[in-house]
């Protein structure tokens, strides 16, 4: 009898599982709420985080005194984004962060555009109110949005697109208007396997007023692309600048892996570049100069196990005893860099002369301070915020920085209390 109780009540949960998985609402719920607690609870993330050493802070604590966090949740449009990679896999919601006069816009990775009033993320208890923004951005096939971009009145989106199996590289731009149409003024003429990086920042170089973006150099280490970023016929792997009077590219620096952050300013460019299996790294950027991917790395290629015969090193681990530029630092393990901004002294007392570095896996922020020259890291300090970072954005006002938080598709408000 017990044994035909309990078989009932397993077909009950098996078949309630069923039914609740049927329901939209349940499966937001699964996907934002339940997946990620047990996840922490399998693999014990805030204790491993806690126990790296004698003494960790938490927010609103930081070395340096409190910040205030707080997170607003969005509406995403797209739930069914599939990322066929790392930890959480298909639970991911890429999206990045744009503030045009008084307006926050949400811009999805594939293509979908919403709007919101910048006084929605002044505090946590205000109510967020979207307006989705129609635009053609669309019309590109396959299309895969890399990274976005405000100059004065005009919004710039790099992406991927895919027509008869060859994927290029796009820059678009339109007027923001309550309709996006949007022009093609970059793309490609040649094709590559795996499209990524497309950091833009705006820049003026030699008078001309344009901007900087990367392009990743294909990922696979074993394939015939691994050496596209010291081939100088490619525009793979390489930062390069797009003259905005003409629309005519130029190669600025090469040698790099997925360099996914960019900064720019009078007195030095950076750029944040993932390493293979370790080796994320922070580089200052020098026109015409060489960081040294594929051949030097801190890291070790992911595919090292397919090699036959495999003997550390593969990748030279000194940059400049082989003419390449040395990274300003290299992170070991990896922690899966994202993007940099530069935080403005009038945002805190306590962070003055710092930049922000964001990161996927790793879920924290970084505060760190450079010297005068950008080139070497005189402290970094780890801020843990639990979520994958996609994006970075300070405030028009310079009072918040935003964060794209894709696990559970909110934007992180870090406020400097007053």
């Amino acid at each position: 009898m017990k044994k035909i109780v309990f078989l009932f009540l397993l077909v009950l949960v098996i078949f309630s599982i069923y039914l609740l998985n049927q329901n939209s609402e349940f499966k937001i719920l699964k996907r934002e709420k339940i997946y990620p607690i047990l996840n922490v609870i399998k693999n014990n993330e805030i204790l491993k985080y806690k126990n790296l050493s004698y003494k960790n802070v938490f927010l609103p604590d930081t070395v340096y005194g409190k910040m205030n966090f707080f997170k607003k949740k969005i509406k995403l449009k797209n739930f069914n984004y599939d990322v066929k990679h790392g930890y959480g896999k298909s639970f991911y919601k890429p999206f990045y962060i744009e503030e045009h006069q008084n307006f926050i816009y949400i811009i999805e990775r594939n293509g979908n555009i919403l709007k919101f009033s910048s006084s929605d993320f002044i505090d946590q208890k205000h109510s967020l109110k979207e307006v989705e923004i129609q635009s053609d951005i669309k019309k590109f096939q396959k299309i895969f949005i890399l990274d976005t971009l405000i100059i004065k009145d005009e919004i710039f989106i790099s992406l991927r697109t895919e027509i008869e199996k060859c994927k290029k590289f796009i820059i678009a731009k339109s007027k923001i208007k309550d309709l996006l149409k949007f022009d093609t003024i970059y793309k490609s003429t040649e094709c590559g396997n795996n499209v990524q990086s497309g950091t833009m920042h705006a820049y003026n170089f030699n008078d001309n007023r344009g901007i900087l973006f990367t392009l990743a150099n294909p990922s696979y280490y074993l394939k015939d692309e691994k050496y596209l970023a010291q081939n100088d016929n490619s525009i793979f792997g390489k930062i390069h600048f797009l003259d905005l009077n003409n629309f005519e590219i130029q190669t600025f620096a090469k040698g790099f892996r997925n360099n996914q952050g960019l900064y720019a300013d009078d007195q030095c460019i950076l750029s944040t570049d993932h390493g293979p299996q370790g080796g994320d790294e922070i580089n200052n950027i020098q026109l015409g100069k060489n960081y040294g991917w594929p051949i030097a790395s801190y890291g070790e290629p992911y595919e090292k196990n397919e090699m036959k015969n495999y003997k550390f090193p593969v990748l030279l681990k000194s940059h400049e005893n082989n003419n390449f530029e040395e990274p300003v630092f290299s992170f070991l393990p990896s922690i899966a860099i994202s993007r940099i901004i530069k935080i403005p002294d009038e945002f805190s007392e306590i962070w003055k002369d710092n930049f922000l570095v964001a990161t996927l896996n790793a879920k924290s922020i970084f505060r760190i301070k450079l010297d005068k020259s950008c080139k070497r890291i005189i402290y970094f300090e780890k801020i843990y915020i639990g979520s994958r970072i996609r994006d970075l954005r300070l405030s028009l006002d310079g009072n918040k920085i935003y964060l794209a938080l894709e696990n559970t598709g909110s934007v992180g408000v870090l406020q400097s209390p007053k």
